[in-house]
């Protein structure tokens, strides 16, 4: 291990900035093995509802008229699950995604819920329905992968990252390419490359800084697949639609990056 001492970081950030300024007080650790450098992937098969959605169907079986309120009580058991208020008070249908009201996260086993739908008139008195069984079925990603058939996949990478006020790729950008997004293209693909900026300096100059960093990717992927792919979308957002808070100089670093999304049918995602 080697320490150096400088005045200033070899790549500064704007140095009459006052955001700049604060980010050049930093310890840089530059290694050149790529054991260290290495995107790290945390992988799980989740867990979703089957359907994705619930449609509940509703008649007030009184006059509309002096319908004051309703809502939608759904329990898991004996336990209370979700209670849906903003139903109004004639719409005949509403769209739900099985969540709990706490924790806002989807059920993990197959326990039925009940709904019941309870109406409140403008005098006070309240109805309600015959309470109504809804069986669930848990499905991981991998069977729903079988499931669908010629569905799609969806691939979002944030991890290319650029010095500041730069479009030049380097090494380990190109490696981070070359390992994690170039094999990902096939001739089904659907990409769109992303290039975005932090918020030090002008805006008009970051904009075009951050289309010169998603064209460095986009030249990369055109190059490397040969130009098979079914469409590649390209553009520079600058400032606007940050992936991180731009309050921290982290944030800063990890907003100076080009955003890929890639879908493709499973069956070539897959090589099924």
């Amino acid at each position: 291990m080697k320490l150096t001492y400088r005045d200033i970081p070899a790549t500064p950030s704007n140095r009459k900035d006052t955001l700049g300024m604060k980010e050049n007080r930093r310890v840089e650790l530059i290694c050149s093995e790529w054991e260290v450098y290495k995107p790290i992937f945390d992988k799980e098969v989740a867990k979703l509802p089957q359907p994705d959605e619930m449609t509940f169907k509703m008649t007030n079986g009184i006059e509309d008229a002096i319908v004051a309120s309703r809502k939608i009580v759904i329990k898991r058991g004996d336990d209370d699950w979700a209670t849906i208020t903003d139903i109004g008070t004639t719409n005949p249908t509403y769209v739900w995604d099985w969540t709990n009201d706490e924790t806002g996260k989807y059920p993990t086993d197959n326990v039925a819920y009940t709904a019941q739908l309870f109406v409140t008139t403008k005098s006070g008195a309240v109805c309600s329905s015959d309470p109504v069984e809804i069986p669930t079925l848990q499905v991981s990603t991998q069977e729903r992968i079988i499931a669908t058939g010629e569905g799609k996949t969806k691939e979002d990478y944030s991890l290319i990252l650029f010095p500041f006020n730069s479009a030049e790729a380097g090494p380990v950008n190109e490696r981070v390419m070359r390992d994690y997004v170039y094999g990902r293209v096939f001739q089904t693909s659907d990409i769109v490359v992303t290039g975005h900026t932090d918020i030090v300096g002008l805006f008009d100059h970051n904009v075009k800084l951050s289309e010169r960093r998603a064209t460095t990717v986009k030249n990369g992927i055109q190059k490397q697949s040969g130009g098979k792919f079914k469409s590649m979308q390209v553009k520079g957002v600058g400032p606007e639609q940050p992936l991180y808070t731009n309050d921290m100089p982290e944030g800063r670093f990890y907003n100076r990056t080009v955003h890929v999304q890639i879908e493709s049918t499973i069956s070539s995602a897959t090589g099924e």
